[in-house]
């Protein structure tokens, strides 16, 4: 017997994903963190351009961060959609 996972979000369309358990707001507010983090260790403002070769780094950073997040929950949205 397969144990079904349990819904972490609900899935309104591809891009929108609503969190209705702990683990879901769990995730929200680790990706939050990790992207207010990101930010505050690259030193990113208003002030300076985004020219692609200084700033590669983060958008690294910042990929490892919604693909680990994105593949951890795949299976616990109810899509709607």
């Amino acid at each position: 017997m397969k144990k079904e996972k349990k819904i972490w979000f609900t899935g309104l369309s591809r891009t929108l994903w609503i969190p209705i358990s702990i683990e879901g707001w769990s995730v929200t507010v680790a990706v939050i963190f990790a992207l207010y983090l990101i930010f505050k260790i690259n030193i990113i403002s208003n002030d300076i351009p985004f020219i692609f070769s200084q700033h590669w780094p983060m958008l690294l950073e910042l990929a490892v961060v919604v693909v680990t997040l994105y593949s951890v929950s795949k299976g616990h949205v109810d899509k709607k959609y």
